[in-house]
């Protein structure tokens, strides 16, 4: 059953015996939490390596997903198949063979509509030679290229502290961001591989935070803080790269954080950021909009101490922005026509802190975040639906309460939901996992 079929079952259950509807309150689509489940972790092999960290999730219009971390002296991935549950991990990277020093750090990964993923990642052989990026691109039909070095084997060190960005167009074209004596981009051609990387920023004083999306015709929007600037920078399959955008400076006013961006169907874009006056604050979530090819002033849309803030649209142009508060994560509605709404609290505990924001075409969203027990010393999964303009009831995802790191979720077309996260278990890090099922496909 596909979700048009689900919403017109609904309306047939609301029906009175002639036909006319009645109006109750409304009922919230079907779906459930199905149970954590252990994903990845296998017996660490070397106890000085990399403990598992920042696993990442993204899901296809079909309702499959990828899972990407680092552990173990490796990059593994798993992958998960509607109707047949989550496949055994796989290392796909590892250490450079023959090096005196080896380093890893934590993968980037992004999933199109055709199930196409691209998982990218930087390595150091020593301390002397510059930080390198690999990429690995899966298809379905094909299963895991080759790795590829994509970051041109240029000269200067690759600024990893912050991983490279990456997304995926829905037919499986894509781009990858970072940092090395400027900002680079290299473009991954679906069916040909990578070309050449592109710089297209300058090297100011430093760089931070970048973060790139693409719309459904594989234009993206590419945003990064240079020296507490704001910067966005437009790229078109046909054109190429436009010149850059630029907000502020203004008198105390700063940028950090990543710029994330949503898009709707049209390729309409709204644009959070959080923004401080000096680097201690208070911190506020800001917002521009994209439409006709043109961006407007940014304005404030959260109040003060809002902490990374992200976004969501539907196909339609709805959606909601999530941030951080010292009381738990708060959100705002946003549409086109209207704008941003009031800032309203998702949940209210302190200790709370939302970890990702996911929204599909259809509308539904999901809001994952971590809670902190600061007197027992533990740390809980937790997860809520948007649904009939309101967040449901909280819902535990981890199986212990021993959750560390950061958690993160991806939603289909119908609603399907997957979000994964690091816990505890028996001494060391594992991979988890906990799906929400709508029953469409």
């Amino acid at each position: 059953m596909n979700m048009s079929q689900c919403r017109s079952l609904l309306m047939l259950l609301l029906t009175t015996g002639c036909g006319e509807p009645t109006s109750p309150e409304p009922t919230p689509p079907p779906g459930r939490w199905t149970g954590a489940e252990r994903i990845g972790g296998t017996p660490e092999a070397v106890p000085s390596c990399n403990i598992t960290q920042s696993p990442r999730v993204g899901m296809d219009a079909g309702g499959g997903a990828m899972a990407a971390w680092l552990s173990e002296c490796a990059i593994w991935t798993a992958r998960y198949l509607p109707g047949q549950g989550w496949t055994q991990p796989q290392a796909i990277a590892g250490l450079l063979p023959g090096a005196a020093a080896n380093w890893l750090w934590e993968p980037t990964l992004a999933v199109s509509d055709d199930g196409s993923a691209l998982v990218v990642w930087a390595t150091q052989q020593n301390v002397t030679e510059g930080r390198q990026l690999w990429a690995r691109s899966w298809q379905n039909a094909s299963g895991w290229a080759a790795a590829e070095r994509v970051d041109g084997l240029q000269a200067g060190s690759l600024e990893a502290e912050y991983t490279a960005a990456v997304a995926l167009d829905p037919g499986g074209n894509g781009l990858a961001v970072w940092a090395s004596q400027g900002i680079v981009a290299a473009r991954f051609v679906a069916g040909r591989g990578w070309a050449d990387p592109e710089r297209i920023g300058t090297a100011p004083l430093f760089f931070e935070y970048r973060a790139v999306s693409i719309d459904p015709f594989g234009r993206a929007l590419v945003t990064w803080v240079d020296s507490g600037m704001a910067v966005v920078q437009r790229f078109e399959p046909d054109r190429g790269w436009s010149l850059p955008t630029r907000f502020g400076p203004e008198g105390e006013w700063t940028f950090d954080g990543p710029g994330r961006v949503a898009f709707d169907e049209t390729g309409r874009a709204v644009l959070v950021w959080r923004r401080s006056r000096g680097y201690r604050g208070p911190f506020s979530a800001w917002s521009a909009v994209f439409s006709n090819d043109v961006w407007t002033p940014l304005g404030q849309v959260s109040d003060a101490d809002a902490g990374r803030p992200r976004v969501g649209l539907d196909s339609e142009g709805r959606g909601l922005g999530v941030w951080n508060t010292i009381n738990g994560p708060s959100f705002a509605r946003f549409d086109f026509p209207r704008g941003w709404g009031p800032t309203q609290a998702v949940v209210s505990a302190v200790g709370a802190e939302a970890e990702d924001l996911a929204v599909n075409p259809g509308g539904d969203g999901f809001i994952v975040w971590r809670q902190r027990f600061r007197s027992l010393g533990e740390e809980q999964v937790l997860a809520s639906r948007y649904v009939n303009d309101q967040w449901e009831a909280a819902q535990p995802l981890d199986a212990t309460s021993n959750g560390t790191g950061s958690a993160a979720i991806a939603v289909d077309p119908c609603g399907n939901a997957i979000a994964v996260w690091a816990e505890y278990e028996l001494g060391r890090i594992r991979v988890w996992a906990n799906r929400f099922e709508t029953g469409c496909r």
